[in-house]
């Protein structure tokens, strides 16, 4: 997978709207030929194509896109600014000293505490519960909710990126809670002001969060036409969420066409590609997206799709690995292992295994109380009870899940 050439560039104005390097080093404005570019793309124009509808060369056009300061004359902006839909303010427009003050935009302590709100969020729901995350974030979604009411300009949009951030977070809370209702629906109103803003980064972590959501689900085919609508935009995202969309679609294939080959190259091919990527870089994250690649997390993805496609041996291989460098803090991983470990001894025919890692996961879920972890050890409870109901620990299993 070819790595992304766009670097984190938090804390500018123009954040909102896409990770746009600065056009110089006071940093006043965004890079004018990046910002083009973006946009060009997000509404699948190629640059002879628009370079024909505006008038220009193909050769201008390239060289456009490679310019940090705005096109001249000012109706050459205004006509790039109609076609592709970009904010006037991105490219300078007369208005731009005017709209771009300190008071057309939020406080930097604002932000702060925005964001500091959101990461305090993000580290209850993956540390102890879903639940507690989302107390906390409905009681901010109402307030930006009615901030952005009040509020026009870079302010309206600084508060519509920070919402749609935590709409994804409440839908990933209502899915671990199985609220399916409102997962779909914060889901779809984070994917609605991602779309808003044309932020490229936003679009493709909301339509992979709302995708997650369609597979816990079993909707397959909705997880699929998603995750496949992020790949159409990845290549302009930043690595955690381009390597984690990768990931996201392998196991999307793997899930809907299990017994199709060609598929399971593809999903071979798209994890080997993010395996590449974090073996180079490490960790991936850190932008902001509250997403993160890693090894541990990698590999337990890997152990799983392997396991759909019968290659039982790497998926215990991948498996032990990710047990070996998974940090024992991370309590929710933890019970993601477990419940991966059962399914692969289920399909091992290891029964006993199989249900003493249940039972394991089980005593997890007391600190994250995940329903949608629970559903899966319920799910393989009553695979093997089908399948060997004179097995004890199998007996036993069903005990300990009905007196919790």
């Amino acid at each position: 997978m070819v790595q992304s050439n766009v670097q984190p560039q938090e804390g500018y104005w123009w954040s909102s709207y896409g990770p746009f390097p600065p056009a110089d080093e006071e940093a006043t404005r965004p890079h004018a030929g990046r910002v083009i570019a973006h946009y060009r793309k997000m509404r699948r124009w190629s640059a002879a194509c628009l370079a024909q509808h505006i008038g220009l060369k193909r050769s201008q056009m390239y060289h456009l896109e490679q310019q940090a300061n705005p096109p001249e004359p000012f109706s050459r902006r205004e006509l790039l600014a109609r076609v592709l839909m970009i904010p006037p303010i991105l490219l300078g427009l007369p208005d731009f000293a005017q709209r771009v003050s300190s008071h057309s935009m939020l406080p930097q302590t604002t932000i702060e505490a925005h964001e500091s709100v959101l990461r305090l969020a993000w580290s209850a729901y993956y540390s102890s519960s879903a639940e507690e995350a989302a107390i906390t974030v409905a009681l901010f979604i109402t307030h930006l909710e009615n901030e952005i009411q009040a509020s026009s300009g870079i302010a309206a949009d600084q508060l519509r990126a920070t919402l749609c951030r935590f709409y994804q977070l409440s839908g990933v809370a209502a899915r671990d809670r199985l609220d399916w209702q409102t997962a779909q629906a914060h889901g779809t109103r984070a994917l609605d002001l991602a779309w808003h803003l044309c932020n490229a980064d936003l679009i493709v972590t909301a339509l992979l969060r709302r995708a997650r959501t369609y597979v816990e689900m079993r909707r397959y085919d909705l997880a699929v036409t998603d995750l496949e609508q992020a790949r159409a935009s990845v290549e302009r995202a930043r690595d955690p969420a381009r390597s984690y969309a990768l990931l996201c679609l392998a196991e999307a294939y793997s899930l809907a066409f299990p017994h199709d080959s060609g598929r399971q190259r593809e999903s071979l091919r798209l994890l080997d590609g993010v395996a590449r990527v974090v073996r180079s870089q490490g960790i991936l994250e850190g932008d902001g997206s509250h997403m993160k690649v890693d090894v541990p997390g990698m590999l337990m993805m890997r152990g799983d799709i392997l396991r759909r496609f019968g290659a039982l041996d790497e998926a215990n291989e991948a498996l032990l690995i990710a047990r070996e460098q998974l940090p024992r803090h991370f309590v929710r991983w933890q019970g993601n292992l477990l419940v991966a470990e059962a399914q692969l001894c289920y399909a091992e025919r290891d029964f006993e295994g199989a249900c003493d890692l249940a039972t394991d996961a089980l005593s997890i879920l007391g600190e994250t109380r995940s329903r949608v972890s629970r559903a899966k050890i319920e799910r393989l409870h009553a695979r093997m009870a089908r399948v060997a109901p004179g097995v004890r620990a199998v007996q036993e299993l069903g005990a300990h899940l009905e007196q919790r």
